[in-house]
């Protein structure tokens, strides 16, 4: 039935998932993302937080599990948004409309009526019933933005409010680790460093993967990319 469905899927954003840390500091949010490395014409276009507003303070969606499916995820509420601002001139998705577009699209695969589902005058965000999909997403999600708490969407749909989540391979160990050590209100470094070591500790081998680190404030989304081995955050 559907709960071994969404049970299957859950497991697919864990296994399949990149592991995303994200922490709300007091100037920022911190989004940090284990990536194996790369050649530097494929690190120039890397991101996991995809932007979906078109003015600041940047409203950002995150999501870790089958790429296919969360490229069709972050596909759609782009179209959406585009409909949103070609609408009523309005070039942000607040992280509430964005997490109730997201449990719509989520849960599509139930099946329930079209007719029912939260829409205004953009209309529906999936707009047609082929949009629909038969299993439920392999992605976890977080909606990231200054100011607001990270708001956790479970494949299910099920919704969760964090000063700091992990999702994707190894999270259960890093969501441990943060519990005991993040202090809420502390600066947008002191949150990275905090990441940084907890990655280091939870990661076996340093040698192949890299750090993205993205800042994400009410001047926009910055980006750098730093090796596991850094022993300080500068």
């Amino acid at each position: 039935g559907n709960s071994a469905q969404l049970q299957h899927a859950r497991e697919a954003s864990m296994k399949h998932g990149t592991l995303v840390i994200a922490a709300v500091a007091a100037d920022c949010v911190v989004v940090v993302s284990v990536q194996p490395k790369k050649p530097w014409s494929k690190r120039r276009k890397l991101q996991v937080v995809h932007e979906l507003s078109l003015q600041a303070p940047p409203v950002g969606l995150v999501c870790s599990g089958v790429k296919a499916d969360a490229m069709w995820l972050i596909r759609a509420l782009r179209d959406y948004q585009k409909r949103t601002w070609e609408r009523y001139e309005e070039q942000n998705l607040s992280p509430g409309v964005l997490q109730d577009s997201m449990v719509q699209v989520l849960l599509s695969f139930m099946g329930y009526s079209r007719s029912k589902e939260l829409h205004d005058g953009a209309g529906l965000v999936l707009l047609k019933e082929e949009d629909s999909w038969a299993r439920p997403m392999g992605v976890t999600t977080m909606i990231v933005s200054p100011d607001s708490p990270i708001v956790l969407v479970q494949p299910s749909g099920v919704l969760g409010k964090f000063l700091a989540y992990a999702i994707g391979k190894n999270s259960k160990a890093v969501n441990e680790a943060l519990e005991d050590r993040l202090r809420p209100n502390i600066a947008g470094d002191e949150a990275t460093e905090l990441i940084l070591s907890i990655v280091r500790e939870t990661t076996l081998d340093h040698t192949k993967v890299e750090l993205l680190i993205e800042t994400v404030s009410k001047q926009g989304i910055e980006r750098k990319i730093v090796p596991l081995e850094t022993t300080t955050f500068s």
